[in-house]
């Protein structure tokens, strides 16, 4: 069980200050980009993670989350689903590659249940008029002040600007159990994010509604988030595992994912090599030493179904509804795979007994 989130940064303060003759795409940027300072990114470097909270205000968060159930209400949304592949990983014989990444796989389509969305990017032309206030917020990604101000303050993330690097998508969840399952937002190549904009819209939220999100940053205990009206949730796409909780009531939310540069993705991120799972012996201080490397780096997507394996296959059972079993078979042949391999079954069953012990 991970803990209940409890915000370290507050409200934004500047959430109020905004001048009304600004256009809307201008405010709505400056919302964003006001909630960030030099004392969240450094929480952001620091954790992976930062959670701020009256982003937006009230009155505009309500706004947007009318605006997704407009589209709901009128059929405008789409049913979440998820491509999940089988088949089996590339292998290196030599001394540094273990895991290369996948070749070619067959893959399903699976629906989640009870999860719909609708995405800006694909649909922003026919919107401009039912969703006037994502439109804007969209438009408002030309600009980008939310992506000069973390570059400023982050210069490594290297984010790129403009419409075409940002995706932003809207989620309604009906309750009644609709979660997703462990994953990350950028799970390899080709995808491009690198960072993930989580902001809610549930007024009047109570412990029992349910749809928190849990983190999990690699090697720590997992944490809890309840998702409260004008929340953000911001965090590394390649670097932060996590899953929906199960929804007892409505969820509403929407994501934006910005894109980052040409590292991302990179060779070191995507393959699983020798000096990642070697340690200098079977201390503990040796063991803490990978954890902490894996968990400052993309890389640990590439181990994490075996140091997780469970976790994720629960979240799949309860996520996935028929296609649970099919996708947990998937999953457990997967981790076959990689345990296969003496290196990384030696790391694994190391870090699974230190993360046992310390949380």
């Amino acid at each position: 069980m991970g803990w209940e989130y409890q915000s370290e940064c507050g409200r934004n303060p500047n959430t109020e200050e905004r001048s009304e003759t600004c256009s809307r795409p201008e405010l709505l940027q400056r919302a964003l980009a006001d909630a960030l300072d030099r004392s969240t990114c450094d929480l952001l470097k620091k954790n992976g993670w930062v959670t701020v909270d009256g982003v937006f205000g009230c009155d505009t968060a309500k706004k947007l989350r009318d605006e997704i159930k407009y589209l709901w209400n009128s059929g405008h949304m789409f049913k979440n689903s998820t491509q999940f592949g089988g088949g089996s990983k590339t292998r290196h014989r030599n001394e540094t590659s273990i895991v290369e990444e996948s070749g070619a796989q067959a893959t399903k389509q699976f629906v989640k249940p009870r999860i719909h969305e609708f995405d800006m990017h694909s649909s922003y032309k026919n919107a401009m008029r039912e969703v006037p206030f994502f439109c804007d917020l969209f438009r408002g990604f030309q600009s980008a002040p939310l992506v000069s101000m973390l570059n400023r303050l982050i210069p490594t993330l290297d984010l790129q600007k403009g419409m075409q690097s940002t995706t932003l998508k809207l989620q309604y969840n009906e309750g009644s159990g609709g979660c997703f399952p462990l994953h990350y937002d950028n799970p390899g190549r080709p995808n491009k994010r690198k960072i993930t904009c989580l902001v809610y819209l549930n007024e009047h939220w109570k412990e029992g509604d349910g749809g928190e999100i849990e983190l999990i940053p690699f090697g720590e205990k997992p944490i809890t988030i309840s998702p409260k009206l004008d929340r953000l949730v911001m965090f590394f796409s390649d670097r932060i595992l996590h899953r929906v909780l199960p929804a007892i009531q409505a969820r509403y939310c929407f994501t934006i994912w910005i894109d980052g540069g040409s590292r991302v993705n990179s060779d070191d991120d995507v393959l699983l090599k020798q000096k990642h799972v070697a340690m200098r012996d079977a201390s503990k201080d040796s063991v803490r030493e990978v954890v902490d490397a894996f968990r400052k780096s993309p890389i640990q997507r590439s181990i994490a179904r075996c140091v997780y394996r469970e976790a994720y296959a629960e979240s799949l059972l309860q996520c996935q509804g028929d296609g649970g079993p099919c996708m947990v078979e998937s999953h457990s042949a997967t981790v076959d795979t990689l345990m296969a391999t003496p290196s990384v079954r030696n790391a694994v069953d190391a870090i699974r007994s230190f993360i046992e012990e310390s949380t």
